[in-house]
């Protein structure tokens, strides 16, 4: 929990200067070697004993902190405290640095929050909020007037982690399973709010479905109509005599880097090809293309065609038939852009996946019943007192972190699927429809070819 790290840190370091006033310098007298510390303190095994004597020692530490001279924020230490101080802590590195070696002897789990090691540390940090241990270890150690002026800088962080405890039993109490957390509310319920989350979805997703199940290609009784779903594209042609053709590569070469950052180029080639069509009729029409590389030259019979959308003035080329050569090149950009599957759609899949993950998967609380709970301006960053950022941590701290992973695994596994299964029908469209323009468009550009 964040709230003991906090309080060690407190405790160690000493925040509370002005109460250290006053105290003879006499105390050291009182300070035991850590040698003595280590032959006292046992515990109920080996680990125990590890961290009863880890804790002593850095109670110790800390007492040599606080009963030392300050001036304001700064600690002034004379030599016999630094050199007391210095062994205290280097006591207590070793232990941790044994026991660590002992727990995990290749180092490889100290992330681990389920490891060895994090359990002995949380072990540790009852030991650092027990009073009852902290009361022995000076009685055993101080007088009684030293050990009562510690007991007096230490007890408003004893406090603040009582009334911590007691808030964090507050708000378990208040949680319940993550079922009877919904059904327990009125109505306006995360339940029935999924519900008609999950109705709404479906509709949309039913509403799409009757798009994509709609024709997709040539029309059957019009070749020079394409159908895509809801929208309808009409097709058009230009066939004739090919005149002035040219073709040009322009490569760019983009560097980035440089400083301390190593320097790298990339280098784009791009081709654009640009000739007329003398048509029979005599009219010319200017071709201009980008990137499609088509293969002809002067005094071809070749053939253009263009697709423009219902409402639209304008559209991209998407066939070049060479007749002379019997080549096709088809623009596989332009015709996917045309037969893939509505983007859109991924929204109410996403909804019914939600819905799905907070009525059926095994979360471990009630996600909506926490932030329906906990508003999101109690966060610990944004609360004046140290007791309201305790409370507020505690709070914080119980914030299902599995379920949002559960959550966001199930998003981004949708999101995956529906870009594996938009591809895929878009390319079987694609297929479909070159399949279609080869044999129904293809002959009627043939006959028109001079």
């Amino acid at each position: 929990m964040k709230f003991s790290m906090a309080l060690l840190l407190v405790t160690l370091l000493g925040t509370a200067p002005l109460t250290a006033q006053g105290i003879p310098h006499g105390y050291l007298n009182e300070m035991p070697d850590p040698a003595r510390v280590l032959a006292d303190i046992h515990g109920s095994d080996s680990l125990d004993t590890a961290a009863r004597q880890r804790v002593a020692l850095e109670i110790l530490s800390s007492i040599v902190e606080e009963f030392a001279r300050h001036e304001g924020l700064n600690l002034r230490l004379t030599p016999e405290e630094m050199e007391l101080n210095g062994r205290y802590r280097r006591a207590s590195g070793e232990i941790i640095s044994a026991t660590y070696h002992t727990l995990d002897p290749n180092d490889q789990q100290k992330n681990d929050a389920n490891s060895p090691r994090a359990e002995w540390n949380q072990l540790c940090n009852q030991y650092r909020r027990n009073e009852t241990f902290i009361r022995k270890l000076l009685e055993r150690y101080l007088s009684p007037r030293n050990r009562d002026r510690y007991l007096e800088i230490l007890r408003p962080y004893l406090v603040s982690y009582h009334a911590a405890q007691a808030a964090q039993k507050a708000q378990q109490d208040k949680v319940v399973p993550a079922a009877a957390c919904c059904t327990a509310l009125p109505a306006g319920s995360s339940s029935g709010i999924w519900l008609d989350f999950g109705a709404i979805a479906l509709l949309l997703f039913a509403f799409g479905l009757v798009r994509e199940t709609r024709p997709f290609g040539l029309d059957d009784s019009d070749p020079f109509t394409i159908r895509s779903g809801w929208s309808t594209y009409k097709v058009y042609s230009s066939t004739g005599t090919v005149f002035s053709p040219t073709k040009s590569r322009v490569v760019r070469t983009s560097v980035s880097g440089g400083g301390s950052q190593p320097v790298s180029t990339s280098t784009s080639t791009s081709i654009y090809d640009q000739f007329f069509i003398r048509e029979a009729d005599g009219s010319e029409r200017p071709v201009q293309l980008t990137n499609v590389n088509v293969a002809l030259r002067e005094g071809h019979q070749v053939s253009a065609v263009w697709a423009i959308g219902k409402g639209k003035k304008s559209g991209s080329y998407l066939l070049f038939r060479n007749h002379s050569t019997r080549n096709v090149d088809l623009i596989n950009g332009v015709l996917e852009s045309m037969m893939r599957p509505s983007r859109w759609l991924v929204l109410p899949l996403l909804l019914l996946s939600l819905v799905f993950a907070f009525n059926f998967l095994p979360f471990n609380t009630c996600l909506w019943c926490f932030f329906r709970n906990n508003s999101m301006s109690q966060m610990p960053w944004k609360l004046e007192t140290q007791q309201q950022r305790v409370e507020a941590e505690v709070v914080w701290n119980d914030l299902p972190w599995t379920t949002i992973g559960l959550l966001l695994a199930t998003v981004l596994a949708v999101l995956v699927g529906f870009s594996i299964a938009t591809a895929i029908i878009r390319n079987l469209r694609v297929r479909r429809l070159k399949r279609q323009m080869t044999d129904k468009l293809l002959p009627i550009l043939d006959q028109r070819a001079p």
